[in-house]
């Protein structure tokens, strides 16, 4: 038997190209796969290790910091319209609940059409806005919602006719929280630590890994990763998100370090959603996120209350947790981690704004 492989077809390819051996098995990620006389051999992959990819995109977007936050500043408006409406992106145990009902009171106050679950008759188990066109009636949306549910929503409320570009105005507002208080918290809340019944220390640091990447509560929701989740594309790939740094490195889906194949692509589209549309809070740092709400969104000026805000968070999550514990969130949490430094070089690059308006030559020119 003959061998094709490298012999020109007359098409420009040769047997070895993957079009002409689409019946050799291809898993996921592993794309380097060729028939060799009828053998079907595995070449090494070439999968890119993810971590220095994630990092040259943080420090990336930590770049774009005070160029994005100038041109947010030009942006700003007195208060949210039907035609460019506030969205709240509610990480949770991140600081939310309070400023939902700081949402509620601003928009009640300033005659704004509202959408915030568990107010105004709308159920608590909501994660996306209405898609079906009523969207548009609401100047303020709140919520544990989906970055791709708020561009569908918002979208299908305007699109009447088949139309090219499916990116659709609005004003966005998100808070952090440091990443192991906030995964401890949620860790506690959704009560994963029941999986090891009444005796705690039968978690084993092999347990507590699985559990951590596996856990999920009633509603097929983890705790790892929420920013990830909420900001990126891919939140509704609720499995993934919460495994994207939690592989062992033997996966066909990892890279050698446990990071997913695509775990830098999906903190990248984070990042940029993050970076070129939202203001950002940080719970740890309230009183700069007071002024940097007050700044740019000057209706919720008058709601927002530190002392109320910080309340439901003065204690410390994680206090009982093992050191490997504790590593192991740090580990499988990695990508939040490097979205929380962002966030804090965001809040920042906020506050050299406000102080550079706040100067004697400064002017508050609101967008008409």
């Amino acid at each position: 038997m003959r061998s094709r492989l490298n012999k020109n077809d007359g098409r420009g390819r040769t047997a070895s190209d993957p079009s002409e051996t689409s019946m050799a098995p291809r898993p996921p990620g592993h794309p380097l796969w060729f028939a060799v006389l009828g053998s079907v051999v595995a070449a090494v992959p070439l999968v890119p290790s993810q971590r220095p990819l994630a990092e040259n995109i943080t420090e990336y977007f930590k770049s774009r910091a005070r160029s994005s936050r100038d041109r947010l500043a030009t942006e700003r408006r007195p208060k949210p319209t039907l035609q460019m409406p506030f969205v709240f992106m509610h990480q949770r145990k991140a600081g939310g609940s309070s400023m939902r009902s700081v949402l509620v009171h601003a928009a009640q106050q300033n005659n704004l059409t509202y959408w915030v679950p568990c107010y105004n008759k709308i159920g608590c188990e909501n994660y996306d806005p209405p898609v079906d066109g009523t969207a548009k009636k609401f100047a303020v949306f709140g919520g544990h919602m989906y970055w791709s549910g708020v561009e569908k929503a918002l979208g299908t409320a305007r699109g009447k006719r088949p139309h090219l570009d499916s990116n659709v105005p609005f004003e966005c507002y998100t808070s952090f929280r440091e990443p192991l208080g906030r995964v401890a918290s949620c860790w506690d809340y959704r009560g994963f630590r029941a999986f090891a019944g009444d005796n705690i220390s039968a978690i084993t640091p092999a347990k507590f890994r699985e559990y951590l990447a596996e856990g999920m509560n009633s509603y097929d929701e983890g705790c790892n990763n929420e920013p990830l989740r909420l900001l990126s594309d891919s939140g509704r790939a609720e499995e993934k998100v919460n495994k994207l740094t939690s592989g062992t490195g033997g996966e066909p889906w990892c890279d050698a370090d446990g990071w997913a194949l695509d775990a830098a692509a999906t903190l990248e589209r984070t990042l940029a959603h993050l970076t070129e549309h939202c203001v950002v809070g940080v719970l740890e740092r309230c009183e700069d996120t007071k002024a940097s709400v007050e700044f740019f969104f000057p209706w919720l000026a008058a709601s927002f209350d530190c002392g109320v805000h910080l309340n439901k968070y003065s204690g410390s999550a994680h206090s009982d947790l093992t050191r490997s514990e504790e590593a192991e969130i740090k580990h499988q949490n990695r990508l939040e981690y490097m979205a929380y430094d962002v966030a804090n070089r965001l809040l920042d690059a906020q506050l050299e704004v406000v102080a550079a308006a706040r100067r004697p030559a400064g002017q508050h020119n609101f967008v008409a």
